[in-house]
C-alpha cells in the first residue's frame, strides 16, 4: 500500500480543471472578439459557439466543484474554486448565447443557421443548468 495521500491531489487537481475550463472559455471569447481582419464577427460568433458551451467545459467546471464538495471528505477550501466555475459557467453562457444570437444571421445558409440552433441550443441548454445547479453553491443561505 502507498504511504502517497491521494486525497491531497483533489484541491489541485481541481484547481487546474476551473484554469482550464476557464482559459477555453475565455480564449474563445477572445476569437470571437478579436480576429482575422477578413472575417466578420458574426462568423467567428458562428466558429466559436458550439466551442464555448461544449459539454466537456461544463464537465470541467461542474467536477471540479463536485470533486472538492461529493469525493470523499468535504474540502473546507471549495468556495473558491466554486466562484470560478460560476463565473466561468456564466461568461460561457453570456457569451454562448451572444454567439448563438450572431452566428445565425451570419449569412451562409440555411442550413447552417439550422444546424448552428440544432446544436447550439442544447448545448446552451446544459451549460444554463449546470450554472443554475452551481449557483447554491456560491449564494449565501
Amino acid at each position: 500500500m502507498s504511504k502517497f495521500d491521494v486525497a491531497r491531489l483533489k484541491e489541485p487537481a481541481a484547481w487546474a480543471m476551473v484554469v482550464l475550463g476557464l482559459m477555453y472559455v475565455l480564449v474563445r471569447i477572445g476569437r470571437v472578439l478579436v480576429g482575422a481582419p477578413e472575417t466578420t464577427i458574426m462568423e467567428r460568433a458562428s466558429w466559436n459557439t458550439l466551442d464555448m458551451t461544449s459539454p466537456y467545459v461544463v464537465a470541467l467546471f461542474v467536477g471540479s466543484v463536485l470533486l472538492l464538495t461529493k469525493v470523499g471528505e468535504p474540502s473546507p477550501k471549495a468556495k473558491p474554486v466554486a466562484y470560478a466555475a460560476v463565473a466561468g459557467l456564466a461568461m460561457a453562457a453570456v457569451g454562448g448565447m451572444l454567439s448563438l444570437v450572431l452566428g445565425v444571421f451570419t449569412g451562409d445558409g440555411a442550413r447552417s443557421a439550422v444546424e448552428l440552433v440544432l446544436l447550439g441550443t442544447p448545448a446552451l441548454a446544459l451549460t444554463a443548468i449546470a450554472l443554475v445547479y452551481l449557483l447554491p453553491q456560491v449564494v449565501p443561505d
